[in-house]
């Protein structure tokens, strides 16, 4: 970035030539280390680095476009005009639609009336007075699937506990007991129990409760759909132990992990005490999604990531304490 080139206006014409003639005269030198952290933005979670200088302070998003990926961030003078100094938003102009124009009611304004009429998955932001994000993920007007559920039809996979065996990872352990697959697993890092179908369109469930959270206060179990076979991508529902529930799209990559929120995360009147039986199920149709708990649909998006994949489940712990849950009545069904 310091010493990137770009077109730069200099003599009465523009010319390419270095941006900065001296790499450190628009950022003075480095003051702190180079840090990563997990940052939320624009309702998703990524990795980015961050590393404070004299004059700036440079962030580097590997997911961002390019041309994006490194941005200078509003500190000193230039935090203060754009905090204090620039003018309020438009009276006129709702501030819960910071990406467009959106008046503030009355009149109510349904995704079909205008302005709005043509625009999709654009940012809202907590009132929401027009309630155009019907499904709590931070976007207004989405295409969301219909609300009916589809039927489950020919089996894929039913559950036998006897096709599953033990598995001892580095941090996790898997064993069959009884009639359930017990995780113990002291890692973030997720081990992942699958089994391969013909299809990228199925219903997956499995029955779940939390067995032994010993000294964990931070752990999760999830049932999977569209597991990548190379494990970089998947769908996933979970519970976790204060009994909030989580729905995801998940990357792995050489940038690391990011977790897309479909729905926002929070407790769900459906669910049991997570020491309790608990079922936990999505039905994946195209671009489609359902997510149930318990028989109850919590939730519903389309979405344009992996089209096909493995069913799977996994337990995490957060924390690097051993926590254990059980999965059965794990079942594969295709749709009509």
């Amino acid at each position: 970035f310091m010493t990137s080139s770009g077109i730069v206006y200099d003599d009465g014409q523009f010319n390419t030539d270095q941006l900065f003639e001296n790499p450190y005269y628009a950022t003075g030198l480095p003051i702190t280390e180079a840090y990563w952290a997990r940052v939320k933005v624009a309702g998703e979670y990524r990795d980015v680095l961050m590393q404070c200088f004299e004059r700036r302070c440079l962030t580097y998003t590997p997911g961002n476009p390019d041309g994006w990926k490194v941005e200078a961030g509003n500190v000193g003078l230039h935090y203060y005009s754009w905090r204090y100094e620039n003018p309020s938003p438009t009276p006129d102009c709702e501030p819960a639609y910071p990406d467009f124009c959106i008046p503030s009611p009355p009149p109510d304004l349904d995704c079909d009336d205008a302005p709005i009429a043509g625009l999709t998955g654009f940012t809202v932001l907590a009132p929401d007075p027009h309630g155009l994000d019907t499904d709590g993920d931070g976007l207004g007007c989405e295409e969301l699937p219909p609300a009916d559920v589809p039927s489950d039809q020919e089996a894929l996979y039913t559950w036998n506990i006897y096709n599953w065996e033990s598995h001892q990872g580095d941090h996790t352990t898997i064993t069959p007991i009884g009639d359930a697959l017990h995780f113990q697993t002291d890692t973030d890092t997720p081990l992942f129990a699958w089994r391969n179908v013909p299809t990228g369109d199925y219903s997956v469930s499995v029955d779940v409760r939390l067995v032994d959270v010993g000294e964990s206060v931070d752990s999760t179990a999830c049932v999977v759909a569209r597991l990548a076979e190379d494990y970089s991508s998947d769908y996933a529902l979970c519970v976790n132990p204060d009994g909030n529930v989580d729905v995801l799209y998940e990357t792995y990559g050489d940038a690391g992990y990011n977790a897309e929120f479909l729905i926002e995360s929070g407790p769900s009147e459906y669910l049991n005490p997570v020491s309790e039986w608990n079922t936990l199920k999505i039905v994946a149709l195209a671009d489609q999604f359902w997510f149930l708990v318990n028989g109850e649909m919590i939730g519903a998006v389309n979405h344009d990531g992996a089209a096909s994949g493995l069913p799977a489940m996994y337990a995490l712990s957060f924390d690097g304490n051993v926590v254990e849950y059980a999965f059965t009545n794990f079942n594969v069904y295709g749709l009509e």
